[in-house]
């Protein structure tokens, strides 16, 4: 029979033996750092991003050991082991936030009482109690990577290299504060806009508007806006000004190749968000932007 005792005392062992994989690994020497890197690799390969992760932790914890910063190899390594980790729990709280919709319309739907609103209910709740054992892990996971953005930040050169970890920080801020609990969610959410409005003022210094880390910012500081604070009329008027502004540059780009489809890829993802989140507007905060931007085309 299903135990929600039992399944918690697996996640517990689970975490545990994860915990000891990580204390097994070879001590962050610099001689075994290649060693952390190629196991990174291997699991990526193998798409298991958890131990992915573990690997590099132990990298970071090598740089925290005077050792020397995140080659850009290290540092995407980083990246992609964070971001699928935390894109899979996200991705689970999704998945379980519908279902218990599903169950609450179901049992709204039925007479109070009746067996099938009992069960409803019985099933919503088990959903909940899902909801947060992930929630935990999703919070146990950006924690973490938050405090590791924080250690190669103290040894970053600067540019580039400390405007990602910038923005890597800031997302994971934003992840804890969508799902932080009521009465901690106005402490996550003012951390989480502090660390965006850092990150752009490091940003806007350092690279032109059609830079694809410029650009990656402003849509992650309006997706912030939009889902963290609410405020759908200011999510817009950023995208829609951050798209602007690298339009009037984006084809003097073509000299880098590389950097141009970047651009054009970020860029692409503003126009969608911006398009959803317009339909979705008052028709006269919409009508304002589409008349802000022909006279700014104008002039």
């Amino acid at each position: 029979p299903f135990s929600w005792a039992s399944l918690a005392a697996e996640t517990r062992k689970a975490a545990s033996a994860a915990a000891a994989q990580r204390a097994e690994l070879p001590s962050s020497t610099a001689a075994q750092r290649d060693e952390h890197v190629f196991a990174a690799k291997l699991a990526e390969q193998a798409e298991r991003y958890g131990e992915m992760l573990a690997s590099m932790h132990r990298v970071v914890d090598a740089v925290a050991d005077n050792g020397p910063a995140l080659t850009l190899e290290e540092r995407n390594l980083f990246s992609v082991a964070v971001r699928n980790v935390v894109g899979a729990q996200r991705a689970s709280l999704r998945v379980l936030d519908s279902a218990v919709m599903e169950e609450d319309e179901a049992a709204a739907d039925s007479a109070s009482g009746s067996a099938a609103h009992v069960v409803a209910t019985e099933r919503a709740e088990r959903c909940r109690e899902y909801i947060g054992r992930v929630t935990l892990e999703l919070e146990e996971t950006c924690n973490d990577a938050v405090q590791m953005c924080e250690t190669l930040l103290a040894s970053a050169e600067g540019g580039e290299e400390t405007v990602f970890f910038m923005r890597m920080r800031a997302d994971l801020l934003r992840y804890l504060a969508e799902r932080g609990d009521a009465d901690q969610r106005d402490a996550l959410r003012a951390t989480a806009e502090a660390a965006y409005l850092d990150a752009i003022c490091e940003i806007e210094v350092s690279f032109a508007p059609t830079h694809p880390m410029r650009l990656a910012m402003g849509l992650s500081r309006a997706v912030q806006l939009y889902e963290v604070e609410g405020n759908l009329a200011a999510a817009c008027a950023l995208a829609q000004s951050t798209i602007d502004a690298a339009e009037t540059e984006i084809e003097q780009q073509h000299r880098d190749e590389d950097a141009y489809e970047d651009s054009q890829s970020v860029l692409q993802l503003l126009r969608d968000n911006l398009a959803t989140w317009t339909r979705a507007l008052p028709v006269g905060v919409a009508l304002g932007l589409v008349l802000h931007r022909y006279d700014s085309n104008r002039t």
